[in-house]
C-alpha cells in the first residue's frame, strides 16, 4: 500500500496531473489523417552511466487551412528538475512572442508568493531531492506571459459534488501533507532527506517511471477515491481553455509570431490532438531538455537494485521491459 500510494505521488508531483487517456490513435477531423502523437517524455542513458529524464518541446505549424500563420509549442515541463534544466527553459520562453502558462487561478502570476509555514510537497520534494521546483524557479512576471487555465470557481464548478467534497479535496489534502495520505507523503519525504541512496532511488523511480509514461494512470482506487472524472476536469477542461485563448492570439498573427504554451509534460498528449483537431496544426520539429538525471553507480545502488526499481515500475505501468535508448554523446 504505502509503496504504491508513494509511487502514485511522484507520479502527480513529477507531471502536474497525468491523463488518463492513453496515446491509441483518435480519428481525426474530415480530410486529416489518424495520428498517435509520439511521447513529450524520455529516459535515456549517457555514455558516463548517468540515466536520465527528458522533454520534449514540441513545434507546431500551420497545416492546409489551419488558423493563422504563427507557430505554436508545446513546452512540456516536470514540476521537479535542475536549476540549468529551468535556465534553459525560461531562455527559450523568453524568446517568444506570448507565453501561456498552466496555474489554476494565477492571473497575478504569484507564484513566487509561497508561504513560509506549513508543508507543501512539491517544494520539499525538490529540496529533499537536491533539485528545484518549478514554480519558484521560473519567472513568470512578464508582459508577454498570460495565465491560460481556470480559476478555482471555474474548476470547482466543474467537478462533480462527489469530486469537490472527495477526490479533489483529498488531493489538495495530499499536497498540503494533511491526512493520511499527506502523512505517507510527509515521511517519504523526511526519510529521502537523510539518505543519498534513497534519494538517487527516488530520482529513478521517477525517471523509470514518467520517462516511460504513456499517458495512462493506473488504477487508483486503493487511494479511496476514484480518479477517472477528476483527472478529465484537471486535464481536459483546462485544454480546452488553453484551445480558446490559443485559437484567439492565433487570429492575431500578423502581431504574434511564435507562440508557447507552458505546462506539465501530463497534459500534452490531448492538447497535441486538440491542436491537430480544432486547429489543423500539425508537428514539425522536436527540442528535448534534460530534466535531471542520476548515475545509479556513483550513489551507491547495484545493478540488482537498479533493475528492481525499474521492474516494479514497468509492471505498475503494465508495460514490457523494452530496450534502453541510445546512449547520448555528451
Amino acid at each position: 500500500m504505502c509503496w504504491r500510494c508513494l509511487w502514485l505521488i511522484l507520479v502527480g508531483v513529477g507531471l502536474g496531473c497525468a491523463s488518463h487517456r492513453n496515446t491509441a490513435p483518435r480519428p481525426g477531423r474530415a480530410g486529416m489523417p489518424v495520428f498517435r502523437p509520439e511521447p513529450y517524455t524520455r529516459r535515456i542513458e549517457t555514455t558516463n552511466g548517468t540515466i536520465a529524464l527528458e522533454v520534449a518541446l514540441r513545434r507546431f505549424v500551420p497545416a492546409g487551412r489551419g488558423i493563422g500563420t504563427s507557430e505554436v509549442w508545446l513546452v512540456g515541463v516536470t514540476h521537479l528538475g535542475t536549476s540549468n534544466y529551468y535556465a534553459r527553459l525560461q531562455q527559450f520562453l523568453d524568446r517568444q512572442d506570448l507565453v501561456l502558462f498552466e496555474g489554476i487561478g494565477a492571473k497575478n502570476k504569484q507564484f513566487r508568493s509561497t508561504q513560509s509555514e506549513g508543508f507543501s510537497l512539491q517544494p520539499a520534494l525538490a529540496k529533499a531531492l537536491g533539485l528545484r521546483f518549478q514554480l519558484t524557479t521560473i519567472n513568470y512576471d512578464q508582459p508577454r506571459w498570460e495565465n491560460s487555465d481556470l480559476s478555482v470557481a471555474e474548476l470547482i464548478r466543474r467537478l462533480p459534488p462527489d469530486q469537490e467534497t472527495g477526490g479533489f479535496k483529498q488531493l489538495m489534502a495530499v499536497f498540503d501533507g494533511e491526512g493520511a495520505l499527506g502523512g505517507i507523503a510527509k515521511l517519504g519525504v523526511s526519510l529521502l532527506a537523510l539518505s543519498p541512496r534513497l534519494q538517487a532511488s527516488a530520482k529513478l523511480m521517477l525517471i523509470e517511471t514518467l520517462g516511460g509514461f504513456d499517458g495512462q494512470m493506473p488504477d487508483t482506487t486503493e487511494l479511496g477515491f476514484d480518479t477517472k472524472e477528476l483527472l478529465r476536469v484537471l486535464i481536459e477542461e483546462r485544454n480546452a481553455v488553453v484551445v480558446r485563448d490559443l485559437r484567439a492570439a492565433l487570429k492575431e498573427s500578423h502581431l504574434i509570431h511564435r507562440i508557447a504554451v507552458f505546462y506539465g509534460a501530463g497534459h500534452m498528449v490531448d492538447l497535441e490532438h486538440r491542436l491537430r483537431q480544432e486547429l489543423a496544426l500539425v508537428p514539425v520539429e522536436d527540442q528535448w531538455l534534460r530534466a535531471f538525471g542520476v548515475n545509479p553507480e556513483r550513489a551507491g545502488l547495484t545493478q540488482f537494485e537498479v533493475e528492481t526499481i525499474r521492474d516494479a515500475v514497468q509492471s505498475e505501468l503494465g508495460t514490457s521491459k523494452t530496450a534502453p535508448s541510445p546512449a547520448a554523446t555528451k
